[in-house]
């Protein structure tokens, strides 16, 4: 969901997997359409996905889209609609507690976009989640700059750049 120009979708494919793609934007996806085999749909995330089946996907992504919504919970549940019993949602978005925010202020990456509606802190994208009944299974702050090293107690303490979420149904 958000699938953008369609890279991720390409990565998929060279797996041989059965691949959908979503996105609102008609020029990225007129870009995926010459990188993926997915069938690809023109579509507003902020809208039930009505033309898809519940209880259909095993694993559904959304990289860097749920900071756009209107309503992250009703994509959430949205989701959940979607995915199989034991399905896998993996998501990233701005972390809002990151070393990156602290420092930068409002120079932050993820105030710079003006179509961020929603920004999270670990916590609170977990609470949403949770609240639309999935399940964490993992989650990350990655913060790629650093050296390998650092990495864990950056993570540990949630302040990469980044979150990184693994739910399921």
């Amino acid at each position: 969901l958000g699938c953008a120009s369609g890279t991720f979708l390409r990565e998929c494919d060279k797996k041989k997997l059965i691949t959908i793609g979503v996105d609102i934007s008609s020029a990225l996806l007129k870009q995926a359409k010459t990188k993926t085999k997915a069938k690809l749909y023109r579509h507003d995330l902020d809208k039930p996905l009505k033309f898809l089946k519940s209880n259909q996907f095993d694993l559904i992504t959304a990289f860097d889209v749920i900071e756009h919504l209107a309503s992250p919970f009703s994509f959430a549940k949205e989701v959940r609609r979607l995915l199989r019993k034991g399905g896998r949602f993996v998501l990233t978005t701005p972390n809002l507690s990151s070393l990156g925010h602290t420092v930068m202020k409002e120079k932050w990456h993820g105030f710079s976009d003006s179509t961020h509606r929603y920004l999270f802190t670990p916590s609170s994208l977990s609470f949403t989640l949770q609240a639309a009944s999935l399940s964490v299974v993992k989650l990350q702050t990655p913060f790629h700059p650093l050296p390998q090293l650092i990495q864990p107690l950056v993570n540990e303490l949630g302040l990469g750049g980044q979150i990184w979420v693994e739910c399921q149904k």
